[in-house]
């Protein structure tokens, strides 16, 4: 499920918030949902082969016009927007009545009031599409050099980008117990091995490397836009829970711009 967030000052003036605002866009998602679904999601989230997903992304803040900068801080026109999509509609549900419901909300220090909130249809894609990114999408590895870990974030222009951003969306959707397709023959070797002949795949049309602070660790990310041929149930995977690694930091949240 997706909704689009549409916020504005109580006041006839910029919206000032810190450059580096990913912590604040989720903390103002867990802040709004009941106790339970944010300890949920948060502490537990949903479980495949040892690894914890918690199936939600948001888009980097939209708005009508290009910010200004005052040296740490983005001043926007007075009206913002902000995607957020989750494979749990119970979340987002939530997420959206406990908005409509206050006056007036809090992003970081700014006080804001909700204009209004959008129910973005999921159509159905299916074969080839192109898509667009609004939040960059990150995918990354650890290796061992010289003895010490390290993290390897993959580029577009690498193999590795594509399959393995189809590993992490095969994981997701085998993560999350409600969804109505049968995981039993879904892998990556059945991907690979398609009836049509052709592989599934993220292929880049343009990009743009993004370097993305979060809580003080360097994330390397890419906005862009890609064509993309994935299974039907993937796609709904990735519109609703995002593509790559650490989704709910604010990464991997993308649209549709052209589908087949």
């Amino acid at each position: 499920m997706r909704i689009k967030i549409h916020l504005e000052n109580i006041k006839n003036d910029y919206i000032k918030i810190p450059i580096e605002y990913n912590e604040i866009v989720q903390a103002f998602i867990y802040d709004n949902l009941n106790v339970d679904t944010a300890e949920l999601i948060h502490n537990s989230g949903f479980l495949y082969q040892k690894r914890k997903f918690k199936l939600f992304t948001f888009s980097r803040i939209l708005s009508y016009s290009q910010p200004e900068k005052d040296k740490k801080y983005f001043l926007f026109k007075n009206r913002i927007s902000i995607v957020v999509c989750s494979l749990i509609d119970k979340m987002i549900q939530e997420l959206a009545l406990n908005l409509i419901k206050k006056e007036n909300v809090k992003l970081g220090q700014q006080e804001l009031k909700i204009h209004s909130i959008e129910v973005e249809k999921n159509n159905q894609i299916s074969g080839k599409t192109k898509i667009k990114t609004l939040s960059p999408i990150t995918i990354y590895s650890t290796v061992k050099i010289n003895n010490s870990k390290k993290t390897y974030f993959y580029s577009p222009s690498e193999k590795e980008f594509s399959n393995l951003i189809i590993q992490n969306l095969i994981r997701k959707y085998k993560s999350y117990p409600q969804t109505n397709i049968s995981t039993e023959n879904l892998s990556t070797e059945n991907l690979n091995q398609e009836e049509t002949g052709g592989n599934y795949y993220i292929k880049p049309i343009k990009y743009k490397e993004n370097i993305v602070k979060y809580k003080n660790t360097v994330i390397k990310a890419y906005h862009g836009i890609f064509e993309v041929f994935l299974p039907e149930h993937l796609y709904f995977v990735a519109l609703n829970a995002g593509m790559g690694n650490k989704n709910s930091q604010g990464f991997g949240c993308i649209k549709i711009i052209h589908a087949n």
